[in-house]
């Protein structure tokens, strides 16, 4: 599917990169059979298990201008990367383009974000761009120069088994100083029970993960843009609380003492999250209140 869509692409000057994380199933053979209709095409082999590691593999060897990532499970639209080129060309630093989220087994439509088409040379606005929508700060819906990722030495954490994509994203978008948003939905991106972000087989190292995650976000963005970073707080504060739930659900033996560790800040955040006007009361109470009473109960 990732493959016949990346055939299909309107815009056709692109090297094909895929990165063979120890993969047991037929998906380099399924690759390896596309390489006819590419000019520049290599499979790369990466043996240390991860997500980080193969994306930092495929940034380390690539030769382009710009940089997309495209996750082997998911589709894109014929336009994905003439969009992305044509915001590119413009001369801006990022540029970022809708998405739907799809159940794979039913492909049944669950959510499309839905960001307006504009540019911005505002800095601030830029980095505010990634919390308009909870997927917006995926790397899958970007388009990144090449030379401002070397200039920053900027690659994935290989701590990070998840949300290793928040945190390369907002470091890039903290030193862009303009940015072109597509309206079309050119990502379409599968969910299904093998997918690293589902549930199924989720532990607690992964939910830690997320919570590590905003940590590492908040060395970014604190005393360096105020905006953002209350932005970044009130997200965290949600994704925090809600991994600290599942984790107590899961009655993983860690949970008491990573609560014990957030509890101060998930306390003091009760009066920034209650005041935020973007964000409605069913949020506020079921999302935030009422997941912070379970937690500490």
């Amino acid at each position: 599917m990732t493959m016949e869509s990346l055939k299909k692409q309107t815009f056709q000057d692109f090297e094909v990169l895929i990165v063979d994380n120890n993969s047991e199933d037929d998906s380099i053979a399924i690759a390896q059979s596309y390489e006819e209709y590419f000019p520049s095409f290599q499979i790369l082999k990466e043996t240390v298990q991860g997500l980080p590691s193969a994306r930092n593999k495929g940034i380390d060897h690539a030769k382009g201008k710009y940089l997309c990532f495209v996750d082997p499970d998911d589709e894109l639209t014929s336009d994905y990367l003439q969009d992305f080129y044509q915001a590119m060309k413009t001369g801006v630093d990022v540029a970022i383009c809708n998405y739907q989220c799809i159940d794979f087994r039913t492909k049944k439509l669950l959510s499309q974000s839905d960001i307006s088409s504009y540019q911005t040379t505002n800095p601030a606005l830029t980095r505010q761009a990634m919390f308009d929508d909870g997927y917006m700060w995926n790397m899958w819906n970007k388009c990144f120069k090449r030379e401002l990722v070397e200039t920053l030495k900027l690659r994935c954490n290989p701590r990070l088994l998840i949300a290793e994509d928040l945190l390369f994203s907002i470091t890039y978008l903290k030193h862009c100083q303009s940015a072109q948003l597509v309206e079309k939905a050119n990502y379409l991106y599968y969910r299904h029970e093998q997918s690293l972000t589902n549930e199924v087989g989720f532990n607690e190292e992964k939910h830690f993960c997320i919570i590590y995650a905003w940590d590492l976000v908040f060395a970014e963005l604190k005393e360096f843009d105020p905006s953002t970073y209350q932005l970044a707080f009130v997200w965290s504060v949600r994704f925090k609380i809600t991994e600290l739930k599942k984790m107590k659900m899961r009655k993983y033996p860690k949970f008491k003492a990573y609560r014990k560790q957030y509890r101060p800040e998930l306390f003091g955040s009760f009066f920034k999250v209650m005041t935020q006007k973007d964000l409605s009361y069913r949020i506020k109470l079921r999302r935030y209140l009422a997941n912070l009473i379970y937690v500490n109960i």
